[in-house]
C-alpha cells in the first residue's frame, strides 16, 4: 500500500494506493499536516512517494507524522521522454514535472499516474 503525497505552497494532497485501487484521499493546509499521522497509521502503508515545494518545516511535519520510509521526488530537467521547461525547474515539485495537474484542480490520482501503474 503505498501513500502519495505532494506538498505545494499552501496545501498538501495525499492519496492512498494498492494493486490497482485508489482508496482514500485527501487536501489538509499546511498547520494540519501533524493530524495526519492519526489518519495515515489506520492503514498498512508499506512505502510512500512525496514531492514538495513547500517549507522545509513543512516537510519536517510530514516526514513526522509517515509511519512508513519515504521517498522524495525531485524535479529534473527530463525524466524518461519528458522535459522539464520550466524557467527554475529544479525548483519547481515533482508535480510541475509530471503534468502540473494541481493547478487544473484535479485530485491526488492524476499527479501520480506516471509513478504507479493505474488500469484504463
Amino acid at each position: 500500500m503505498i501513500l502519495l503525497i505532494d506538498a505545494g505552497n499552501s496545501r498538501v494532497k495525499w492519496a492512498i494506493y494498492q494493486q490497482g485501487r485508489w482508496l482514500a484521499d485527501g487536501v489538509v493546509v499546511h498547520d494540519a499536516v501533524p493530524q495526519l499521522a492519526e489518519e495515515w497509521r489506520r492503514w498498512p502503508l508499506t512505502r510512500a512517494l512525496a514531492s514538495s515545494v513547500a517549507e522545509p518545516q513543512v516537510g519536517a511535519a510530514l516526514q513526522a507524522a509517515l509511519p512508513c520510509p519515504v521517498q522524495w521526488v525531485r524535479a529534473q530537467a527530463a525524466f524518461g521522454d519528458v522535459t522539464n521547461h520550466y524557467r527554475r525547474g529544479r525548483r519547481a515539485g515533482g508535480g510541475s514535472l509530471a503534468g502540473g495537474p494541481w493547478r487544473h484542480g484535479r485530485s491526488a490520482r492524476v499527479m501520480w499516474w506516471w509513478l504507479v501503474p493505474v488500469p484504463p
